[in-house]
C-alpha cells in the first residue's frame, strides 16, 4: 500500500504533529540487536491519532509492546508482500481506549541482516486529517511531502 486513501481527502503536506523516535535497546547496558519504534509521546498535552499502518521496508520482526492486547494487527495481502501493522477497532473506539498519544513496537532485524531498520508510516489523527509516507530510520524521520500531493 503505497499511499492509502480517505475517500477524496488528500494527506497532509505538512510535517504531523507527533513525535517519532528510533533508538537501539539498551536493556541493561547490554548490546542489543533490538530497536524501539516509538510514535507519539505521553506529554500531557500531546496529540491522539486515530489510525496507524506501519509498513517494514527491510527484513524483520515488529512488536507492539503494549498492555492491552489486540490493538495492533498485522496487515495481509497489501504492502507488496511486505510485513505491516494497523490498527484495530479496539485502538479506535475511544470508550475502551481512553489514551491514544502513543505506540511503542520493538523491532528484531532478521538474522544476518546489515542494515538498520527502515519504516514507512502512515498516520490518521481524524478522517479528514491523515499524513502518509512518513519514512523512519536510524538516520532520523522523513516526510516525503511530495508524494503526498
Amino acid at each position: 500500500m503505497n499511499q492509502p486513501k480517505h475517500g477524496e481527502i488528500t494527506p497532509q503536506t505538512t510535517p504531523p504533529p507527533y513525535n517519532i523516535t528510533l533508538s537501539k535497546e539498551d536493556a541493561d547496558g547490554d548490546e542489543s540487536n533490538k530497536w524501539i519504534l516509538t510514535v507519539g509521546s505521553l506529554e500531557e498535552d500531546a496529540p491522539t491519532y486515530d489510525g496507524i499502518l506501519i509498513v517494514i521496508e527491510n527484513s524483520g520482526k515488529l512488536k507492539h509492546l503494549g498492555t492491552v492486547r489486540r490493538q495492533f494487527k498485522k496487515v495481509k495481502n497489501a504492502c507488496g508482500g511486505k510485513e505491516a501493522w494497523t490498527h484495530s477497532t479496539k485502538w479506535s473506539d475511544k470508550e475502551k481506549n481512553d489514551d491514544r498519544r502513543q505506540t511503542v513496537w520493538e523491532f528484531t532485524p532478521a538474522e544476518g541482516a546489515t542494515e538498520g531498520p527502515l519504516f514507512k508510516i502512515h498516520l490518521v489523527q481524524t478522517f479528514s486529517m491523515f499524513w502518509t509516507n512518513i519514512m523512519v530510520s536510524p538516520a532520523g524521520v522523513e516526510y516525503k511531502l511530495e508524494e503526498q500531493e
